[in-house]
């Protein structure tokens, strides 16, 4: 394959986009719901492929995992109805703010603010088969920023 500069493009060089990243990150949440990856490893990969820009990059974050969280890019992402995109981005948003909530449980409890949208925003998409890994990762790693705030805040007031 050649690109528009008339360089040959390598295998995995390809450009990917939100799909093809929904999907890996999918995979990914299949696997800390599974047991193959813990909480910090999924959380580092989470954002590796939410950054990554080639199918390589993607298919990185997969290697050693067993075959059946293999992704092959040179299938076809099956396209959604807009609403399945929707409930897509509300779930990664939810995802990204379990995260984001665990830090911010040290910092006097703030955590529990994400953490507690964040698990309002995956209860939809545990109904959704595709969307139902994500969901899962959001409301147990929310769930974790949730005591993580009550335990600071408790901290601070038996210390304080």
């Amino acid at each position: 394959m050649e690109g528009g500069d008339g360089v040959s493009k390598r295998a995995g060089d390809e450009r990917v986009g939100d799909a093809q990243r929904n999907h890996v990150v999918e995979l990914l949440a299949r696997a800390l719901g599974e047991g193959y990856l813990d909480l910090t490893e999924y959380e580092r990969r989470l954002v590796e492929a939410t950054a990554a820009t080639t199918s390589r990059e993607l298919v990185a974050q997969l290697a050693d995992l067993p075959r059946r969280f293999d992704w092959d890019p040179g299938t076809p992402v099956v396209g959604s109805s807009v609403a399945d995109r929707a409930r897509a981005r509300r779930t990664s948003a939810a995802l990204i703010m379990a995260v984001a909530s665990l830090p911010f449980a040290a910092c006097y409890g703030a955590g529990a603010v994400p953490a507690v949208a964040a698990i309002a925003l995956a209860g939809p998409g545990r109904r959704v088969p595709d969307q139902r890994g994500r969901a899962l990762a959001a409301i147990v790693i929310g769930s974790v920023g949730v005591v993580g705030s009550v335990l600071s805040v408790l901290l601070l007031l038996v210390v304080g």
